[in-house]
C-alpha cells in the first residue's frame, strides 16, 4: 500500500513538472510575440512621426500667423482655425515613399513653381494645406518657389493681382514653371493623394 502511495505521488510530482515546463514555454512564446509586436509597432510609429517641421510648411506658417495677428473677429478665427488645422494635418499626412521619391525629381530643382489660392474660412483649404505642405518638405521643395494666396469669401483674391485666375472653387493648387501652367488641383488631389495627383499632373506634363 505504501509503495502504491510512494508511485501515485511520484506520478502526480512529474505530471506537475512538466505542466509547469509547458507553462514557462508558452509565457515566454507569448512574450517573444509581444516583443516582436511592439518592435514592429514602434518602428512603424518612428517612421510616421515629425520631429521637425520643413520651411514649405514654416513658411506659410508664418504667412498666416502674421495675418491673425492682424485680424480681428470673423477673419481672426478663421486664421486661428487654419494654424490649429494645418499642424495637424501635417503630423498625420500619411504619404507614399515611392511616389515621393518620383516626385522629388521634379520638384527639388527648383524649375517648378507653385501658387495655392486658398481661402482661410474653407474647410478644404484648412484641411488640405497642412498635406500639401509635408508632401513639398518631404520632397525638398524649395520655400521660394511656393506661394499661398489669400481669397476672400467673395472669391476675390486678397493679396495681390493675378491676371487670368478665375476663382470659383478654393483651394486651387497651380503648378506651373516660368513659361507656362502644368496643371492644377482644385479643391482636393485625386483619390485623397497630393503627392500622386502632382506626379501625374508633372508626368504628363513632361513626357
Amino acid at each position: 500500500m505504501g509503495n502504491q502511495n510512494s508511485m501515485m505521488r511520484n506520478k502526480q510530482c512529474k505530471w506537475w513538472q512538466v505542466f509547469n515546463a509547458l507553462a514557462v514555454m508558452i509565457v515566454l512564446v507569448l512574450n517573444a510575440c509581444g516583443v516582436s509586436k511592439s518592435t514592429k509597432v514602434e518602428s512603424m510609429t518612428k517612421e510616421n512621426v515629425i520631429t521637425e517641421t520643413g520651411p514649405v510648411y514654416k513658411a506659410l506658417l508664418e504667412t498666416m500667423t502674421a495675418f491673425s495677428k492682424e485680424s480681428t473677429g470673423e477673419h481672426k478665427k478663421d486664421a486661428d482655425d487654419f494654424l490649429s488645422g494645418m499642424e495637424k494635418d501635417y503630423n498625420r499626412y500619411q504619404f507614399n515613399r515611392s511616389v515621393m521619391d518620383s516626385l522629388a525629381g521634379f520638384l527639388n530643382g527648383g524649375l517648378v513653381y507653385i501658387d495655392v489660392y486658398g481661402g482661410n474660412w474653407c474647410s478644404d483649404t484648412k484641411e488640405g494645406m497642412g498635406a500639401l505642405t509635408r508632401v513639398l518638405d518631404g520632397c525638398k521643395f524649395p520655400a521660394s518657389c511656393f506661394r499661398y494666396i489669400r481669397v476672400s469669401r467673395e472669391k476675390k483674391l486678397i493679396d495681390i493681382h493675378v491676371e487670368g485666375i478665375e476663382i470659383s472653387k478654393v483651394p486651387i493648387v497651380v503648378i506651373h514653371n516660368k513659361k507656362r501652367e502644368l496643371g492644377r488641383i482644385v479643391e482636393v488631389p485625386e483619390k485623397g493623394s497630393w503627392e500622386s495627383h502632382m506626379l501625374k499632373i508633372l508626368n504628363k506634363a513632361f513626357n
